[in-house]
């Protein structure tokens, strides 16, 4: 939440000074933000310490004592690490600290190896491994008491589960210290934020910007590699079996976690087959206005398999694109189908854009190339088909006002092939599909060249009744157009 409102405040006309009571403002990161109290918002010059701070111009209101306020931090400096600092907990799980401690990394077997006496008495330690719930353990001076859980209300330092309302310790003494240890090496938070902005920067550290839900702005073109002996838990930026990702959804949702700006984000295929199971590949938006391209083997794309497996529920594509404006590039794979029931190659929805080429068609789809409600699918390359539709299905299919553009292209076709129909435009739908080449086993494709329904047009321009690859004449329907 961008908004603190802890404590009251007393302000003075004629003084920037503002005074606090039961606030932590050197911890809640509002310097620079915008202090609001009795309808006069003014900006926050700086932040003296938990309970004073100045504003830009001193304050025109009334003289009041202990009123309620509001700092929008949205507007503060440190509004970019805001939800990092609400997500602390998160982070410590992340990256495998173990515990704030002063001389070890945080496991049981670390905490008893440290030296304390009784003059310690005080330090906490937290215990944080994957895999375990967040404890606390506090040392008496001559033993260690606990675990503590992390619950309870918010401490007064700002702090989850610290303070009064969290283990039923004492306020820390310092307002700035992160946990409940009042020795020499106790970490400030100040200390901590600058350490996470640090991180934060490092490329090799995407994976922990994702998991915490921050973005990382892209300051130049970004690949990720998939590989079929890679590994989910990788990062993905290295092609090798220790690098690479081992499924194209992975890649796809690390790049969803970027601020693309004006870079475009690859993603790498390596040989082999990747079954996407009953819900295919979930394309993602990227904030920026960089693409996502999916590359395989564009010399040989059946060397990359995309492939529905199990029983689909409803329509299924290997891969859709729903209503983003990231726009999704596919090339150099072939998309197939083991499963049962309505198996699509690819899919573009509403206000999405797919473009492709030197892609395959291959077995078991019941649609190739389908847009729908407004979506767009364009060809910027030639392409192959290698596979018939399921019975009654189509190669190229729009509907619903959704277009499909495949112009000047060559489709090569192999084997003998057949469709229910080539080309089906309903519902106000436009296809584009003039100046191509069908080549290879193009004659002997077997099914109905065209119709074109609902208002619909497919344009050929003028290739004429033939042009379309099939065995059976085209119809025009409900006012559907073939020109």
């Amino acid at each position: 939440m961008t908004i603190y409102t802890t404590g009251t405040v007393s302000v003075s006309n004629g003084s920037a000074v503002v005074t606090g009571s039961g606030t932590a403002w050197a911890v809640a990161l509002v310097n620079d933000g915008l202090f609001s109290s009795a309808g006069v918002s003014i900006p926050i010059a700086s932040v003296t310490d938990d309970t004073h701070l100045t504003l830009a111009y001193a304050w025109p209101g009334t003289t009041t004592a202990g009123v309620a306020y509001a700092i929008d931090r949205a507007n503060s400096d440190a509004a970019s690490v805001v939800d990092l600092y609400d997500k602390l907990t998160r982070i410590l799980v992340t990256l495998s600290l173990a515990g704030i401690t002063p001389d070890a990394s945080g496991s049981l077997t670390d905490r008893a190896a440290i030296t304390l006496g009784v003059g310690d008495k005080g330090f906490l330690f937290l215990y944080a491994e994957v895999g375990f719930d967040l404890a606390f353990y506090r040392w008496s001076g001559t033993a260690w008491q606990g675990p503590f859980a992390v619950k309870g209300g918010v401490g007064p330092q700002g702090n989850p589960g610290i303070g009064s309302g969290g283990l039923g310790l004492p306020t820390p003494g310092a307002a700035n210290k992160f946990a409940y240890y009042t020795g020499p090496n106790a970490l400030a938070l100040t200390d901590f934020t600058a350490l996470a902005r640090t991180l934060l920067a490092s490329t090799s550290l995407s994976g922990l910007q994702a998991a915490v839900g921050v973005r990382e702005v892209l300051t130049a073109a970004r690949t990720y590699y998939v590989r079929a002996d890679g590994n989910d838990g990788n990062n993905g930026l290295a092609n090798s079996s220790g690098g690479a990702f081992l499924t194209v959804q992975k890649a796809i949702n690390a790049a969803a976690m970027l601020d693309t700006s004006i870079y475009d984000v690859t993603i790498q295929i390596g040989a082999g087959t990747y079954d996407v199971g009953n819900i295919g590949l979930i394309a993602k938006p990227c904030v920026g206005g960089g693409s996502v391209i999916i590359v395989g083997d564009e010399t040989t794309p059946s060397n990359i398999k995309l492939r529905t497996t199990g029983t689909l529920s409803g329509n299924v594509a290997c891969l859709i694109s729903q209503n983003l404006s990231t726009i999704y590039k596919v090339r150099g794979v072939r998309f197939e189908s083991t499963a049962t029931g309505n198996a699509f190659g690819l899919l573009a929805v509403g206000s999405s854009r797919v473009e492709f080429q030197n892609i395959d068609l291959g077995t078991g789809l019941l649609q190739h190339l389908r847009a729908e409600d407004g979506g767009l699918l364009v060809a910027t390359g030639p392409y192959s088909v290698s596979g018939s539709t399921q019975a009654g299905g189509f190669h190229w299919a729009v509907v619903g006002g959704a277009v499909i553009r495949v112009q000047t292209k060559t489709v090569t076709f192999s084997g003998t092939l057949s469709f229910g129909t080539f080309a089906l435009a309903t519902t106000g739908s436009i296809m584009f599909v003039n100046g191509n080449t069908f080549a290879g086993s193009a004659g002997s494709v077997t099914g109905t060249r065209y119709l074109s329904d609902g208002n619909s047009i497919i344009s050929t321009s003028g290739g004429g009744t033939t042009y379309l690859p099939g065995s059976t004449a085209g119809s025009e329907t409900n006012g559907g157009r073939y020109v």
